[in-house]
């Protein structure tokens, strides 16, 4: 009898822990559960530009994963594109330079900026070395462009606005050739076609290193005054996903405001340099650093509305910060500090 409960006891024991195993293997682990209760987020940019930094920052050191989010990037193909695919719903947030978002919403576009990418430095006048020298302040040092050639990406486009208004209206005329890509117009620079050209401070970097000459102009303490500082890349949302996910919009905005953080934080400027590196193709010195970081920002304001508003053409009825910038934009440092240490 004893013998009988002893094995009937052990008989249970072993059932029930039997049950407990089966249920631990069937039972999603943290890592499973956490993954499920992420919101996946799509994200389209121009590949090899300095407006990917803050989102893979955002990847690699968890601040998506922080904010409830499961972001995936994908190269986009032009800004354009980009826009349509947003509009169309088939990705959730375009990486894009600001005229291009400001050139959409006049065609009737409905999106928003939700956050800056990059400001100034983010785009650069870059000349070869056959122009002259010149240290003067704007509008004088635009001079020295007069009769050179100049590459674009499209008529029309920002390169072609941010040109003719600045350069040519300052005194400095230039011609203009049409050719669309970073690698066919370092090529023909190389190739003595064209002088000027438009790129950010990561690209610039990388031509100086190949001996094409150098940035004339950095938007940072060089150049047109109005441009010094500006935002020049936000990532944009459609008001369809801002107005159904208004808290997603919002938890992408605060992620890449923690990663424009952790980026100027000089603890991690060692670690911070090898996304710079990673862009420009070859190591960036610790020393060139300093403005490559001081170039990522997540504000974007009605001041960078007004600048933008001046590269259309005369007659075109000009957009209110509201009509450019989604409610949680960081307008300033102060709104990005706060935005970035909310919880």
């Amino acid at each position: 009898m004893k013998i009988r409960k002893a094995a009937n006891l052990l008989t249970l024991t072993v059932t029930l822990a039997a049950t407990a195993v089966s249920a631990a293997a069937c039972a999603p682990g943290k890592d499973q559960a956490t993954a499920n209760s992420l919101t996946a987020i799509s994200f389209q940019t121009f590949p090899g530009t300095m407006q990917t930094i803050p989102v893979k920052v955002a990847q690699d050191q968890g601040f998506f994963k922080d904010n409830g989010l499961e972001v995936t990037a994908n190269d986009g193909a032009n800004g354009p594109a980009m826009l349509a695919a947003l509009a169309a719903g088939q990705v959730d947030v375009a990486g894009i330079p600001m005229f291009v978002g400001t050139q959409a919403l006049v065609s009737g576009v409905k999106a928003k900026a939700v956050v800056g990418l990059i400001g100034g430095g983010g785009t650069t006048l870059f000349v070869s070395d056959r122009v002259a020298e010149s240290d003067a302040p704007y509008p004088e040092s635009a001079k020295v462009l007069e009769g050179r050639t100049a590459a674009i990406a499209a008529p029309g486009g920002f390169t072609d606005r941010l040109f003719k208004r600045y350069v040519d209206g300052a005194g400095g005329p230039m011609k203009y050739e049409t050719i669309p890509g970073i690698p066919p117009q370092i090529a023909a620079m190389k190739a003595g076609k064209v002088d000027v050209v438009h790129f950010d401070l990561v690209g610039a970097y990388a031509a100086a290193k190949q001996g094409l000459g150098r940035v004339l102009w950095d938007f940072q303490t060089t150049g047109p005054e109005d441009l010094i500082g500006a935002s020049t890349s936000e990532a944009w949302m459609s008001d369809k996903f801002l107005e159904e996910k208004p808290e997603k919009a919002k938890a992408f905005a605060r992620s890449i405001a923690q990663a424009s953080a952790w980026i100027k934080d000089p603890a991690n400027k060692a670690e911070a340099g090898k996304y710079f590196s990673g862009i420009a193709g070859v190591e960036v010195a610790e020393q060139d650093l300093a403005p490559m970081i001081k170039a990522v920002s997540p504000v974007v304001g009605p001041r960078d509305v007004e600048v933008y508003n001046g590269l259309f053409p005369e007659g075109t009825q000009p957009l209110s910060p509201s009509a450019v910038l989604a409610p949680m934009a960081p307008q300033d440092d102060a709104a990005a500090e706060k935005l970035a240490t909310e919880k």
